[in-house]
């Protein structure tokens, strides 16, 4: 709850407070299907770092690019071809971020069900591998928060990407695992 005061507090220019905060992923991050996606529906101004098509792989690759970030909302692995790989990619992008910064404060999102269900084992496994990485990692004292994200009910844009109330309902449930 002080991180929500402390954004009460945020004012400016802007008609949304500002923190340093950097949601990073792939097309669902980006908001294919609305305007902006789920950073466009948190109560704060963010970076967007969300690629189309991105990869866990591109995103450990890019991971100096939100080295200025205080909070990382991140969702990825939809895209990863090699998602039996799940949890050595995970650990790799989570060993180079925290490598990279510390003291970041990092809310992770298991990857979401596509309309249609076909990408269900898949999730399954990215999902169990995420919940080791994310136990693993907060062993090792690093501030990271798992986001349940794929056990929600969203309504879509197509058969993978959400619209924008699936987006709101995302933000809100990243919000949820702020509290």
């Amino acid at each position: 709850m002080p991180l929500l005061l402390f954004l009460a507090g945020c004012g400016g220019a802007s008609s949304k407070p500002y923190i340093p905060a950097y949601c990073v992923g792939d097309s669902l991050t980006y908001g294919v299907g609305s305007s902006g996606g789920y950073p466009k529906s948190l109560p704060f101004a963010t970076v967007n770092s969300g690629v189309r098509g991105d990869t866990t792989s591109g995103v450990t690759a890019r991971v100096s690019g939100f080295k200025q970030a205080d909070i990382v909302f991140l969702m990825i692995g939809h895209n990863d071809k090699d998602w039996l790989n799940a949890e050595a990619k995970y650990t790799a992008l989570a060993d180079k971020v925290f490598t990279q910064k510390p003291w970041v404060k990092v809310y992770w999102a298991n990857v979401i069900l596509d309309r249609d269900g076909a990408y269900l084992a898949q999730c399954e496994f990215q999902d169990a591998a995420l919940r080791k990485v994310v136990a693993r990692q907060r062993s090792l004292g690093r501030d990271v928060t798992f986001v349940d994200a794929y056990h929600q009910t969203y309504t879509y844009s197509d058969h993978v990407h959400l619209d924008e109330a699936g987006y709101k309902t995302l933000a809100r449930v990243f919000m949820d695992a702020m509290e």
